[in-house]
Order: structure tokens, then sequence, then C-alpha cells
């Protein structure tokens, strides 16, 4: 299933593209057809249960945000489990970013001050200058910084998702976040950018500056989000520039690929950049970006383990049951969703029972009562002699992800705070 994105007939070679794609999805939305699923996985999500999700999700990450703004990263349901130790500014940003989607659709102030003291544990402990790049400053990880194990570093994807979480804040509470702070942070995303939108994965000084030789998936997505939100911010088109290039590159390098994979970060940025539609994205390249999107959505849907008749993992994308694989592929298809199913209403009809049965999924994993109510466990597959000891743990980041995708699921179908 190869994919062309050259400029000249690109409407028509992705036309093309898309017959193999039609193709290749005819088994999959016959199989998710109101007919041939199970009907406990056809039935829309219960207004009640999503409602009620959210805000236990919502609440449990205002609980473990401590006076200092540090999440409590990581728990377990067993007080004689022994946690280890550990922490992960990344999924703190992202954490804030999903507080402060919850707390635009809840309006709740103790949300609100939550992400305040996330953002102040963030800029008071990882946010300091980058050496070489003028002007730049960047989220350090590393000892003595935020808990984290190795030398002290600059991940793009820290900056990329600190830019984002810092934004949220701003966008909701002006005056939160001094702009120039956030403008360093774009400016050290740009001083790892090549011309052609490939970035450098990072900055360790103890190791010679940038980092050429290692990958990450998710951060230039993550950086592609957060330029596009200063960019909103400062109304300066060089930030969404240099999103565009990023997710131009990821689409470019990715065409031909059968699996391509399962990036919802650049998906979520990708509904960003076109959320204005021609505007400052031409023709051409919008075809690109929806094609890339169409591509990993493709992906995902096709990726999918046959959960259907798993009692308990019924509506997930593996055997195993692990809920944050599940979560952050519903965050890149509803992102997504009525861009790339545009005209193709097979695409959309498995998107949407897809979206709906890995709400359910989510919706069923999530702890009730205890000490944990809200939470979401790495899976709830925790029964069983090939189990996995960690299963039963909460993360933060398990708990972000499920809480944007109901918020996601929740807007498109209607559902308010308010019943």
């Amino acid at each position: 299933m190869r994919m062309c994105y050259d400029n000249a007939m690109l409407a028509s070679r992705i036309r093309q593209a898309n017959i193999f794609q039609r193709a290749a999805l005819a088994a999959l939305v016959a199989a998710a057809s109101p007919a041939a699923i199970h009907p406990s996985t056809t039935q829309a999500v219960d207004p009640a249960a999503l409602r009620s999700g959210i805000e236990m999700a919502g609440h449990y990450l205002i609980r473990v945000c401590d006076s200092n703004g540090r999440f409590e990263y990581l728990r377990h349901p067993d007080p004689f489990v022994r946690v280890k130790p550990s922490y992960n500014i990344l999924r703190h940003a992202g954490t804030m970013y999903a507080l402060a989607d919850y707390h635009r659709w809840s309006g709740n102030d103790a949300a609100l001050a939550a992400i305040e003291r996330a953002s102040g544990f963030m800029r008071s402990r990882c946010v300091r200058s980058v050496e070489g790049a003028q002007g730049a400053m960047a989220v350090w990880s590393g000892p003595g910084i935020d808990g984290d194990g190795g030398v002290p570093r600059a991940k793009l994807g820290g900056s990329g998702l600190g830019l984002v979480g810092l934004a949220s804040l701003e966008s909701i509470k002006p005056g939160s976040v001094p702009l120039e702070e956030m403008r360093a942070l774009g400016r050290f995303i740009l001083f790892l950018q090549r011309e052609d939108g490939y970035f450098v994965k990072g900055f360790t000084p103890s190791e010679g500056g940038k980092d050429e030789d290692w990958q990450s998936l998710f951060y230039p997505g993550e950086a592609a989000l957060g330029l596009c939100m200063l960019s909103d911010l400062d109304g300066d088109a060089r930030w969404r520039d240099a999103a565009l290039r990023a997710i131009k590159h990821l689409a470019i390098t990715r065409k031909g690929e059968v699996a391509p994979p399962a990036d919802h970060w650049a998906l979520i940025a990708t509904a960003r950049l076109l959320a204005g539609g021609d505007k400052g994205t031409g023709p051409g390249d919008r075809a690109l970006l929806l094609a890339h999107a169409r591509q990993i959505c493709l992906g995902i849907l096709q990726d999918k383990d046959p959960t259907d008749d798993h009692p308990v993992a019924r509506g997930s994308w593996s055997l195993d049951g692990r809920t944050t694989p599940t979560a952050i592929r519903l965050e890149g298809l509803l992102s997504v969703l009525d861009l790339v199913s545009e005209g193709d209403a097979p695409l959309r009809e498995a998107m949407l029972a897809s979206v709906e049965q890995g709400v359910a999924f989510l919706l069923r994993s999530q702890i009730r009562s205890g000490p944990l109510a809200g939470g979401i466990p790495k899976s709830p597959l925790q029964d069983g002699p090939s189990r996995d000891a960690s299963a039963a743990e909460v993360r933060i980041d398990y708990v972000q992800h499920a809480l944007s995708a109901f918020l996601g699921y929740a807007r498109r179908v209607g559902v308010t705070p308010k019943s």
C-alpha cells in the first residue's frame, strides 16, 4: 500500500492509493458492522457512566498533585507492594494538558489550582537555559532536577510537552506564564530542528551537546503541538511554520509504510494545524497532512487484536488489556476523525465503532472505589498464573491519556458536566 506525496498530481495519486486502502479496510468494516459485532459493543456508551468516569479521573489527578505541584507518579492498590521511586517530567506536563482540558469541560476550580501548582513545580525545578542556544530555555530532566535517573538532559519531548502544558494553563488563565519564557522553550525546539523539519531528539551537555544517535516516536508530534499552541498565543507564524515542517517531514518519511506507528501526538498536532481550514496551509500541504493522518488511522484500525469476545479486554487494542495503548489510539482517532473520514462513510463507521468500544473498555477498567478511585490501572487483567505483577499499578499517564480520550469522546457525543 504505497502512498505518493509528490505535489505534482498529488490529488490523483492519493485517490489511487485510497483504492488499495479501501480494499484493506473492507474486511475491517465488515467485521465492525452492527451485524457482526457483539451487541454490547455497538450500543452507545452510557452518558452517565462517561460523565462519572471523567469526573473521577479528573479528581484523581487533582488529588495526587501535592502542595508543591509534584504528582504522585505511581501508586499501587496493595499497600504491601513497594513502589520504586521514579518521576517523568514529560508525563507531568502531559497531565497538565489533560487537566486543562478537564477544567475547560467542567469548570472545576480545583483542577485549575492543580495545574498552577504543577506549572510552578516544572518552571522552578526544570526550566533552565541552554548553553550554546541563544535566548533558549528547555525543560530538563535528571538527578536533582525532577528525580529522573541518568545525566542532566534536555529532551525534545520534555520541552514540547512542557510548552503544551504551560500554554494550556495560559490559555485558560491569561497572565499565568510569562510569554517570553514560552518563547524561550520554542527557541530551544527550533534549535533542535533541521530545515527539512527533522528534529534532533535532545541535548546532553555531558555527551557533547545535541543527541544525534537516538530516536523517540512521539517527540516530534509533541514538539509540533507545543509550537502550534505557542503560535496561537503570540501570533508569531514562525512557530506554526516549524510545526508544519515537522509534520510534513513525518508524512514524507513514512510514505509507503503499510503499518505506520500509532503516532497520536502527530495526529493531534495535525488537527491543530488544519483547524483553520486553508489558512496558513496550502492545498498541497493540506493534502499531504490528511493523507498521513489517514495512513496512521488505517494502521491503528488494522493493528487491533481480536478482543471482541474477551470478557475483560473487549474493546482494547491488545489481548493483554493494557489501557494506555488503547487510550492514546482513541485520542488520535478522535482528534482527526472528521478530517480523515470526510466523504468516506465506511472509514467513519469503522473509526466510530473502534472508538466507542475502546471508551467502554477504559470505563470498565477504571477503579471505582477506595484510595485509588478514578485511577486507571496498567491493565484490568490482574488474575491468572501468568499475570503481570505491575498490572494493578496506576501511573499518572495512564489516567491522563484515558481522561483525554474520555473528554474527546464526550465532546463528540455531547456529554456535558450536567445531566
